[in-house]
């Protein structure tokens, strides 16, 4: 099946979305299928701010990252929100539909509307409409929820109440919401959004502590800078950098580090001016710029200034030793230790503090050619040259705190 890109891309989505996705969820890899939507999602939002977004439809082909993130990565987030608006059946049928149907012709975005409309039975033209026609994507919170003990029920029987807010313009969607209950016990929900502002009561068997929206990534949705996990593509795509050069070296004897260096500086030329990296070393107080995201290179020679910057923006999650790196308590030790980390930077809301740490010149020079493919992740150990161990920190501002009312029971 052909398409015209010039009237509409829907063939990268799709193949994205059923080769890069859906394939570790046909293999039963759920913890690398909700990796992949985190992927989708993060994309978007750290390559796509508001004021450089477009629809999906008017994606052709892919220029740089930011079209990527739009045409590649929403784009198959379109078609896993449209298989769980027909359903799982449905869906499949009308692939097969699609291929049948077009079968050595082109199609156009037009044609798969009416295809999952037909075998769906449903007039599908509000979700292509906002999912492929108009930019953005929705902006949600819930600021506050309130549980309340049920009166005349066991004892452990709770009445939560809480609102999802839309704060931009009201999106039809399904959103996942975790409800964490006291003694480790969870329950999960869909809520339809339909509006600006959706109420949810649900009656629950333990006290609530806690909600969390989406946290599977199960929805396409707009995320703050600040909220997301930090990864070194913060820092890649913020519109201020800064590199701070923490490492000794001799003309005769350069460090690998400055492999690093060579290769930003090699990016940078092809930016605008008022977009270049400063380079500059790390001054002695441990002060950083004022503005943007700010990337420390160093080793042991200069660990003292970093662990101030550690101790300040990622707090306890990871600390320097002599011997090596302790990350979430976590010891890891040996001559061949890099550590690739990133924190928000406390001072600059939406920028980072990401920190390439080597206790050797040779454990750096087996990580610096690759260091930019680890861009989506906020921790990535490696020792010898091989990854180790990495992650994520957890998202930030998702969570909402559920605050007990026990004087004013539910009858």
């Amino acid at each position: 099946v052909f398409n015209r890109a010039e009237r509409g891309n829907w063939v990268e989505g799709l193949t994205t979305y059923l080769a890069n996705y859906y394939w570790h969820e046909l293999m039963g890899d759920r913890a690398q299928a909700q990796e992949q939507r985190r992927l989708m999602v993060q994309s978007y939002n750290l390559h796509v701010p508001p004021e450089r977004d477009y629809p999906v439809a008017q994606f052709t082909q892919k220029l740089d990252e930011h079209d990527n993130a739009i045409g590649y990565q929403k784009a198959a987030m379109l078609f896993h929100l449209l298989r769980q608006e027909v359903g799982e059946e449905t869906f499949w049928l009308a692939l097969k539909k699609m291929v049948t149907q077009y079968h050595g012709r082109h199609a156009e975005w037009r044609d798969l509307e009416r295809v999952f409309a037909e075998e769906s039975r449903q007039d599908l033209r509000w979700f292509f409409a906002q999912w492929l026609e108009q930019a953005g994507a929705p902006v949600l919170s819930l600021p506050e929820a309130i549980a309340r003990p049920v009166a005349g029920e066991p004892a452990q029987t709770f009445q939560l109440e809480a609102t999802i807010i839309q704060s931009n313009k009201p999106f039809r969607l399904p959103l996942q919401v975790r409800i964490r209950m006291e003694n480790d016990r969870e329950q999960m929900l869909t809520v339809p959004l339909r509006s600006l502002r959706e109420a949810i009561s649900v009656t629950l068997p333990a006290r609530p502590t806690a909600i969390d929206l989406d946290p599977e990534f199960m929805t396409f949705r707009r995320i703050a800078r600040q909220s997301l996990s930090p990864v070194l593509n913060h820092y890649v795509t913020d519109r201020r950098r800064s590199v701070l050069t923490a490492f000794t070296d001799e003309p005769s004897h350069p460090s690998p580090f400055r492999d690093v260096v060579a290769r930003i500086e090699t990016q940078e030329r092809q930016k605008p001016i008022g977009e270049r990296t400063v380079i500059a070393s790390l001054a002695p107080d441990g002060l950083l710029p004022q503005e943007g995201s700010v990337l420390v290179l160093g080793g042991p020679e200069s660990r003292s200034g970093i662990e101030s910057i550690l101790a300040h923006h990622c707090g306890e999650r990871v600390v320097l030793n002599d011997r090596g790196v302790t990350v979430m308590g976590t010891v890891h030790e040996g001559p061949g230790l890099a550590l690739l980390v990133s924190c928000h930077r406390v001072d600059r809301p939406g920028s980072v503090v990401t920190m390439l740490y080597a206790a050797t010149p040779q454990a750096v020079a087996k990580v610096a050619r690759l260091l930019f493919f680890y861009g989506w992740n906020s921790f990535v150990l490696f020792k010898d040259g091989a990854v180790a161990v990495r992650g994520e920190w957890p998202l930030v501002g998702d969570r909402t705190e559920v605050r007990l009312d026990a004087s004013n029971p539910i009858r």
